[in-house]
């Protein structure tokens, strides 16, 4: 069995208050997933794994939905069908003059809250897809394309966007179909619902990887996600890797599963 480390710290310290607002955030980004299964009459959803809190990978409906707006993904194992939003999404960037120009949405189009120098974005796209964007032909002489993109974008900005789209083309938006409108709105939902990430808990808690900086995020993945609860006026916390933030105090197995017996009990009382 591997080490498990055992550690206790005060609601009021720094970590604590961190662990608080983290918490708070988790339970944020659970309630708005919840709320979008409800909002489509599923009776149950599935998040994504690499996430801590939020988001959702798959719908479960006790009877199955509209096939023009729900495209059935995968069976489970145990006969559950999941579900997503029968629509395809593409990313993009939109090239613009201007630093200042602001798009609209559209319907089958979210533009996201951010843009960028022709620098940042020059490795995204083969010198083809780029030669098509500027306008120009390539003539086969890598340096000389090169500079030529170079010179036709390097004074652009370059704003980045979702485009929904269905399996036909659609030429006249007024003649879409209600069902692929109904399964972007769905897409679209699901795009923005907020997700929180793990690696938030291991930098506050200060996880002790035995790996270079570089490659901290990757193995991060591959570490069990640490267990905490608040229970009286101390979180109590369980990890697979030593943690060294300040005003953790090292504690042991029993006394973990002590107070956390404690604190479903508590949790259990209020619910009633």
């Amino acid at each position: 069995m591997a080490e498990m480390y055992y550690y206790v710290c005060k609601k009021t310290s720094v970590v604590g208050r961190r662990l608080c607002s983290f918490f708070k955030k988790a339970l944020r980004a659970d309630e708005r997933a919840e709320n979008y299964a409800k909002k489509f009459a599923a009776s149950s959803y599935v998040q994504p794994s690499q996430f801590f809190a939020g988001g959702v990978d798959f719908l479960e409906f006790d009877k199955a939905p509209d096939p023009a707006v729900w495209r059935k993904r995968i069976t489970t194992p145990d006969g559950i069908d999941e579900y997503e939003p029968n629509c395809m999404v593409r990313s993009d960037f939109l090239v613009v003059d201007g630093e200042n120009f602001t798009p609209y949405d559209t319907w089958n189009r979210t533009y996201l809250p951010a843009r960028f120098p022709w620098t940042l974005v020059r490795g995204k796209k083969s010198m083809k897809e780029w030669a098509a964007v500027a306008g120009c032909v390539l003539i086969k002489d890598k340096e000389k394309d090169a500079c030529l993109i170079d010179e036709l974008l390097s004074g652009k900005f370059f704003i980045p966007y979702l485009e929904y789209f269905g399996e036909e083309v659609v030429v006249n938006a007024k003649r879409v179909p209600q069902s692929l409108r109904k399964a972007i709105r769905a897409e679209k939902e699901r795009q923005r619902l907020p997700v929180v990430d793990a690696q938030e808990l291991f930098l506050l808690l200060d996880m002790q990887l035995d790996v270079p900086d570089d490659a901290k995020k990757a193995s991060q993945l591959s570490v069990e996600t640490p267990i905490f609860f608040l229970q009286g006026d101390n979180f109590y916390i369980r990890s697979r890797v030593p943690c060294k933030a300040d005003e953790l105090q090292a504690t042991n197995m029993a006394e973990f599963n002590y107070r956390k017996r404690f604190a479903q009990i508590e949790s259990g009382g209020k619910e009633n």
